[in-house]
């Protein structure tokens, strides 16, 4: 497949952390051309588990932040795999 059907069809999946997603979303990116931070982070929020996005909406989180890795603190507890919290967020 190409670099546009990966990009295409990147969705998070089950057990895939947020960050790992972001991590191989942003592998494939760096493949097509360029594209506003703005666009990159509202791409990144579509392309996330509903439950993700669902709890995003519960939380009150007023607009996307420009870029995706700036949604994620840096403690372990949003690195296991199933880490799906607004805290990991």
């Amino acid at each position: 497949s190409t670099v546009y059907e990966q990009y295409q069809a990147a969705v998070q999946r089950d057990g895939q952390s947020p960050l790992d997603f972001d991590a191989y979303l942003s592998v494939v990116e760096r493949e097509l051309p360029e594209v506003p931070d703005s666009i990159r982070a509202n791409t990144f929020y579509s392309k996330l588990h509903k439950d993700v996005r669902k709890q995003i909406k519960l939380s009150g989180i007023a607009s996307l932040p420009p870029l995706a890795p700036r949604w994620f603190p840096s403690h372990s507890a949003c690195e296991k795999p199933y880490a799906r919290t607004v805290e990991c967020l």
